[in-house]
């Protein structure tokens, strides 16, 4: 049986994270892009390429999971037709094409990102309730899922944004633009740190947060203590 690899995938969420912020912050923020454009264009291939590097890491992840014989063939099937989902509607908004349709293309593109993630997030929570062992390879797995589910969310504020420009304090709009600031909310509300320069306003936008801020606090806890368990019960044997 194929084991899944979770270094890769964890190394590459963290690229989502750090590139386009610091891209933005150097091309952007400071001025030197917006003349020429130039600044704005190395912005978006950065999230590019780091989303699909991202995007496929994932991919593997379900493709590997089927492969090692504890699901049947809908992860394989779940991460292509998402693949499928989040391409046609990630690349047209990344690129600015028909921007007068820029907020369907979002919608598509955070659902297929959506879909993707909720696999991987399933096939390593259950591949790392299943081991019976402690190594690099379950503390990988256990840092990928955190953050798997907080880059995971970020797409599932941003889908309620966009059907709803009243659902927070801040008004994200359709494009790459607001990637880093529903990733940095999304994490902020994972690890309850609770800011306040962003806050959900609608109904359904506090209802998640109230389940994605549950996730923040019972996950370390309860992650550790398996560990823990299965490290001590190594060293008994």
């Amino acid at each position: 049986m194929q084991k899944l690899s979770y270094a890769r995938l964890t190394q590459f969420a963290v690229l989502l994270l750090i590139a386009p912020a610091l891209v933005s912050e150097i091309f952007l923020r400071s001025g030197k892009g917006e003349e020429s454009g130039l600044g704005h264009m190395f912005y978006v291939t950065t999230i590019v390429v780091v989303t699909m590097c991202y995007f496929f890491a994932n991919f593997f992840i379900a493709r590997t999971f089927h492969r090692s014989g504890h699901a049947g063939k809908w992860p394989v099937f779940v991460a292509a037709f998402s693949a499928i989902v989040a391409c046609c509607g990630f690349i047209p908004t990344a690129l600015g094409l028909l921007e007068q349709y820029a907020l369907y293309w979002e919608a598509l593109g955070d659902i297929g990102f959506i879909g993707m993630g909720c696999v991987s997030a399933y096939a390593i929570g259950y591949d790392l309730l299943k081991t019976h062992d402690v190594s690099a390879r379950e503390v990988w797995g256990s840092i990928a899922l955190y953050l798997i589910v907080g880059v995971t969310f970020s797409y599932v504020y941003g889908l309620i944004a966009q059907f709803n420009s009243n659902a927070f304090s801040e008004t994200f709009v359709a494009g790459v633009e607001s990637r880093p600031d529903l990733i940095y909310f999304s994490f902020v509300t994972q690890m309850t740190v609770g800011y306040g320069d962003i806050t959900p306003l609608s109904q359904l936008a506090r209802n998640v947060v109230i389940l994605h801020g549950a996730f923040g606090i019972l996950y370390p806890p309860i992650l550790i203590a398996r560990l823990v368990n299965l490290f001590i019960l190594k060293r008994s044997d």
